[in-house]
């Protein structure tokens, strides 16, 4: 199969690239680069090339009317009835996005549909291409299953989402989850036996890029913390932390911007934290030398898929200190290339810290034992099983 159209999110504020998901431009240039052609849809883009990823889709989706579009569902009652029922404009909309996307099909003569999110990228294909022939393999974030009022998190909580993507995992051919807790979750929820657990990757090139330790002889504690300011990164467990720290030789440094900016800003300036620093979001490069130049990074999430920004940090040699969750515990064991700590208890990470300001070289001391971690978390390794998907895809069409 050499023609494969990626179906993901559509541009929105929270996209922090101009097309899509940091992970899913670098899963889609890797592909390019082992010879797939590679077609992003994007409903509001029309031919325009990045990294030899071709995004396309607003013609085709500007080409379909509203009766197309309701004889589309009426053609096929069993998917859209139930979900017009609950919300009718977003039944439309996703009807007319599958139209779009078979277009897309016949025009670039599309080989397989890689949808990430089963919906509405993974609804909005399944009709489509089962009665094209086109199959279609679905990758599973960390969204998708949870259902978290609290934290503003997961697509479970909108009864079209859950509905959606029910009616999408049947008609899916391969379905992949990036930890193994939300494997099992997968796997449940949609009664199926087989959902891959297929994690996160980093490119090859950080892999040894940084090698040298820095200052071993030091007696601080410089940590980084990266990620959206959201409720659910739980940050302002951080600033509690740092806030009972400030007679500690302990700096924090915060990248990133989101909807909480405001009362972060606020609660540092409010408490007097000048040993905390926070930025706006910087160029990858940057953030990786920032990595390196701390003594470990911070993660306090509730709730995550698998984030690249810990596999990044150990690749570049820094041990990481862990909100205790499955994403996470496939990732670090305690002791070896990091910690974790209760992150409902700000206290928990300040003893965790005070621990390690009596003997900060243990950190630099497990670099090596960080890189060695990431060694199973390569995206060259995922983008072969993709190849692998789409081979035995193309071998169950040809038989």
């Amino acid at each position: 199969m050499n023609n494969i159209l990626f179906l993901s999110l559509t541009l929105s504020e929270d996209n922090r690239d101009k097309l899509t998901y940091n992970f899913i431009a670098k899963e889609m240039k890797g592909l390019r680069e082992l010879g797939y052609n590679v077609f992003h849809f994007h409903p509001d883009v029309e031919n325009e090339t990045i990294d030899g990823v071709s995004y396309v889709g607003k013609s085709e989706l500007n080409s379909i009317s509203r009766i197309a579009t309701i004889g589309f569902m009426i053609r096929h009652l069993n998917t859209y009835l139930p979900l017009f029922c609950l919300e009718p404009k977003q039944a439309l909309w996703s009807a007319k996005l599958e139209q779009a996307i078979g277009k897309l099909i016949d025009v670039h003569k599309i080989d397989v549909v890689h949808s990430h999110f089963m919906a509405p990228a993974g609804l909005c294909a399944t009709t489509i291409c089962q009665q094209k022939g086109t199959p279609v393999v679905s990758t599973m974030r960390g969204a998708e299953l949870y259902s978290e009022n609290k934290l503003s998190y997961g697509a479970m909580r909108s009864r079209f989402f859950t509905k959606a993507a029910h009616i999408a995992a049947k008609k899916i051919k391969f379905l992949t989850a990036p930890n193994r807790e939300m494997q099992t979750i997968a796997s449940e929820t949609f009664n199926l036996k087989d959902v891959i657990y297929l994690p996160n990757g980093i490119e090859s090139s950080l892999l040894g890029r940084y090698t040298e330790t820095i200052d071993l002889e030091k007696t601080n504690l410089k940590l980084i913390a990266i990620g959206r300011l959201i409720h659910r990164k739980n940050y302002l467990l951080l600033l509690k932390a740092m806030n009972k720290l400030k007679a500690a030789n302990v700096e924090l440094t915060i990248v990133g911007e989101g909807e909480l900016t405001d009362n972060f800003t606020a609660y540092i300036k409010e408490h007097n934290l000048s040993k905390v620093h926070l930025l706006n979001e910087v160029p990858k490069d940057e953030i990786y030398n920032m990595i390196h130049q701390a003594d470990c990074l911070v993660h306090p999430s509730y709730i995550e898929g698998l984030p690249n920004v810990v596999i990044e940090a150990l690749a570049i040699g820094k041990p990481c200190l862990l909100s205790k969750i499955g994403a996470h515990i496939d990732v670090i064991e305690h002791g070896v290339n990091g910690f974790y700590f209760d992150h409902e208890d700000e206290d928990a990470l300040v003893s965790l810290i005070d621990e390690l300001l009596l003997k900060p070289t243990s950190l630099s001391q497990m670099a090596e034992s960080c890189r060695n971690t990431v060694q199973q978390f390569k995206l060259a390794d995922k983008l072969a099983k993709y190849a692998d998907i789409y081979q035995s895809l193309q071998n169950t069409r040809s038989q």
